[in-house]
């Protein structure tokens, strides 16, 4: 059953823990729904133990990738890359 979660406390801190430990990379299960209306956070699936995330672009070439790169980056405010 898909659950919904505050994205200050279960998304934003953990996420902003991980990012801001230079050491260390972290991997986040996401499941993407493309082509939605709007981007967002759609909240936490416990069944498939990933954060599910709506995004506006299609699943083709690279797009829906681009755009979930730009939406953690804004709203989380985690850096787009470690370079």
């Amino acid at each position: 059953m898909h659950q919904r979660v505050a994205k200050r406390f279960s998304l934003t801190q953990p996420l902003m823990n991980s990012a801001n430990n230079s050491n260390k990379k972290s991997r986040i299960a996401v499941r993407v729904k493309p082509n939605s209306q709007q981007s967002q956070f759609l909240g936490y699936n416990a069944q498939r133990q990933a954060i599910e995330v709506a995004l506006n672009a299609p699943a083709r070439d690279g797009e829906a990738n681009e755009e979930l790169i730009e939406l953690i980056h804004e709203q989380l405010k985690i850096p787009k890359s470690n370079e």
